[in-house]
């Protein structure tokens, strides 16, 4: 009886822990992808902003 239990618990952690790793893996794309979408905002921005000046200054 002390057997199973004890594979049952091996098993559930190895679930937590790909469940874990799959969440993580989420929430750094989901990061990433908001870093990125800012920094070419700031870029394009600044872009903008450098070449508006050069057309009216």
């Amino acid at each position: 009886m002390f057997i199973p239990v004890a594979e049952a618990s091996e098993i559930a952690a190895n679930n937590n822990i790909a469940v874990a790793r799959n969440k993580a893996k989420g929430i750094i794309k989901r990061m990433a992808a908001q870093y990125f979408n800012f920094i070419s905002f700031r870029l394009k921005s600044l872009f903008l902003k450098s070449f508006l000046n050069s057309l009216f200054f």
